[in-house]
C-alpha cells in the first residue's frame, strides 16, 4: 500500500472513531446495505427511498468510500 494510501486510510478511520454513536450506527447500517446489495448505490438508493445524490452525500459524511483507486 502506497504511504499516500495508508494515511488517507489513517485519516479515515480517525474521522470515523470521532462519529457520534448515532452517526456510528447509520453507517454500518448502510455498509451492510450496500454489502446486501453488492455495493451498487443505485439499488441502495432505491430501497431507502431517496435520490443517489442525497444516499452519496449520506455516504460522504459517514466516510464510506464506493470507489478506490487501484
Amino acid at each position: 500500500m502506497p504511504a499516500s494510501a495508508a494515511a488517507e486510510e489513517a485519516a479515515t478511520a480517525e474521522a470515523v472513531s470521532r462519529l457520534n454513536p448515532i452517526l456510528a450506527n447509520e453507517r454500518q447500517v448502510l455498509i451492510k446495505l450496500l454489502e446486501h446489495h453488492r455495493w451498487n448505490v443505485s439499488n441502495v438508493a432505491k430501497a431507502l427511498d431517496v435520490s443517489r445524490n442525497t444516499l452519496y452525500r449520506k455516504l460522504h459524511k459517514l466516510h464510506i468510500q464506493i470507489s478506490h483507486a487501484e
